[in-house]
């Protein structure tokens, strides 16, 4: 397989797990990354989307992903 495409199945993957977790995990790991800190405005620091399981999902995704894929 050539490296491009390789890279763009990592990628993929890398973006697919946190949207699948959220489905598999509804409640469980939903705290945010940035816990509850804002800017001066009101705004959270990382965002509305970005949670601990989101992280760890695309973390452990990639890592595995790269294995199989020989990165």
């Amino acid at each position: 397989m050539p490296d491009s495409v390789g890279i763009l199945i990592l990628l993929w993957l890398i973006n697919f797990a946190p949207p699948l977790t959220a489905c598999l995990f509804e409640h469980r790991w939903k705290e945010p990354i940035d816990r509850g800190w804002t800017f001066r405005d009101g705004r959270p620091l990382f965002g509305t989307h970005k949670t601990t399981r989101g992280v760890v999902a695309g973390v452990l995704t990639g890592m595995a992903a790269g294995v199989v894929l020989g990165f």
